[in-house]
C-alpha cells in the first residue's frame, strides 16, 4: 500500500496549530502539531500556560475562602431573619466547595500544583454586612472567571473554558440571591 502523509491548517486561525494526517488505506492517524509543544505538554498530557494556571489557583483560593464564609456565616448568622438566610448560606457554601474541587482536579491534570490557602475569609458581623461582603466576593469571582474563560479560549483549552463557564452561571445565580437578599 502506498502512504500519503498530508497537512492541513487548523480552523483555530491560529498559525502555530496544524493538523497532520498520515495514513495507509482507509486508516489514518491524526496528530497536533504545536509549534512549542514542550511548553505545553507533559508525558503527553497537555498543559496550560503558568497564566492559566495562576488564574486556575486563584479561583481554588476564591472558591475555599467563600465556602469557608458562608458555611461561618451559616452557623454564627442570628436574629429571626437568620431562618431565612442560613439554609441559602448553607447550600451556597456547599456548591463552592464543589467549585474548588472540580477547578483543582482540572489543574492537576494540566500538570499544576493546586493551592490549599484560602483567599482572606471575611464573615461579617450583622447579616447585613455578611451580605454585602458576600456580594462583592461574587463580584470578583464573575469577573476572575471572566478573565479565566477569556485566557483558556486563547489557548484552545475548551474543557477549562466549559468549566469556567459553568462555574460563572453559579456565581451569577449566587451573586443575584445575595443582591435580592440585600434590597429591602
Amino acid at each position: 500500500m502506498v502512504s500519503q502523509s498530508h497537512t492541513f491548517k487548523s480552523s483555530t486561525s491560529k498559525p502555530e496549530h496544524y493538523v497532520c494526517a498520515q495514513g495507509e488505506g482507509s486508516i489514518w492517524n491524526f496528530h497536533v502539531v504545536l509549534e512549542f509543544w514542550n511548553d505545553y505538554t507533559k508525558d503527553g498530557v497537555c498543559m496550560a500556560s503558568e497564566k492559566l494556571m495562576e488564574l486556575l489557583n486563584r479561583g481554588i483560593a476564591r472558591e475555599l475562602q467563600v465556602s469557608i464564609q458562608y458555611m461561618w456565616q451559616h452557623v454564627s448568622v442570628t436574629g429571626v431573619e437568620s431562618v431565612v438566610v442560613e439554609d441559602i448560606f448553607r447550600k451556597i457554601g456547599i456548591t463552592e466547595m464543589k467549585h474548588a474541587e472540580e477547578i483543582a482536579e482540572r489543574l492537576a491534570y494540566l500538570g499544576g500544583k493546586p493551592t490549599t490557602k484560602p483567599d482572606p475569609i471575611f464573615v461579617g458581623g450583622s447579616l447585613k454586612e455578611m451580605l454585602e461582603r458576600d456580594v462583592k466576593a461574587e463580584e470578583e469571582a464573575i469577573a476572575l472567571y471572566k478573565q479565566t474563560i477569556k485566557v483558556a479560549d486563547e489557548e484552545g483549552d475548551v474543557t477549562t473554558r466549559r468549566l469556567f463557564e459553568e462555574i460563572l452561571g453559579h456565581e451569577e445565580e449566587h451573586h443575584d440571591t445575595f443582591t435580592r437578599l440585600l434590597t429591602e
